[in-house]
C-alpha cells in the first residue's frame, strides 16, 4: 500500500468517480435498450454528483487536511475495474445493475480503508464523511434500479 497526501487521494477519488460517469454515458449513447439506457444515463449522473462531492471536499478542506499523509487504498482504479466486468451496450440490466453495486461497494472499501487509517480526526472525518455519502448513494441507486428492472 502507498502512502499519500489527502489531496492526491481525493483527486484519484474524484477521477475514478468521474472515470465511471463518462464511461456508463458512453454505454447509454451505445444501447438501444431503453431501460438499459436510462439506469446508465441515470448511474454517469449519479457518478457525476460523487465526483462534484468529492471536488467540494477537496475546495472546501483546509491545507492542514489536503497535506496530511495516508495509506491508502488500491480499489481506485477505475478502468480497472470496468476491464474486469466488461459490460457492453446490450447487456441484461441486471449486469449493470451488478456493476453499478460492484463499484459502490469498491469506493465503500476504499472510504472504510482511508478513515479507519486517517489521523488526526479531522481527516477521518473526510472520509467518513464521504462513505456515509457512499452509502446513501448506494441505498438510493439499489432502490431506483430496482423499481426500473421492474418495469
Amino acid at each position: 500500500m502507498a502512502t499519500e497526501q489527502t489531496r492526491n487521494i481525493l483527486d484519484h477519488t474524484r477521477d475514478f468517480h468521474q472515470r465511471i460517469s463518462q464511461y456508463f454515458h458512453h454505454l447509454a449513447d451505445s444501447t438501444q435498450r431503453q431501460r438499459v439506457k436510462l439506469l446508465l444515463d441515470y448511474m454517469s449522473e449519479h457518478e457525476r454528483r460523487l465526483a462534484d462531492c468529492v471536488r467540494d471536499y477537496e475546495e472546501a478542506a483546509s491545507a492542514s487536511i489536503m497535506n496530511t499523509w495516508i495509506q491508502s487504498s488500491s480499489c481506485t482504479d477505475a478502468a480497472k475495474l470496468l476491464d474486469e466486468f466488461q459490460l457492453k451496450p446490450d447487456q441484461p440490466i441486471e449486469d449493470v445493475i451488478e456493476l453499478g453495486l460492484r463499484i459502490s461497494e469498491c469506493a465503500l472499501e476504499v472510504y472504510r480503508h482511508l478513515a479507519d487509517r486517517a489521523e488526526p480526526e479531522s481527516v477521518r472525518q473526510v472520509f467518513l464523511n464521504l462513505l456515509a455519502l457512499e452509502m446513501e448513494s448506494q441505498k438510493q441507486f439499489a432502490q431506483n434500479a430496482g423499481r426500473l428492472a421492474d418495469l
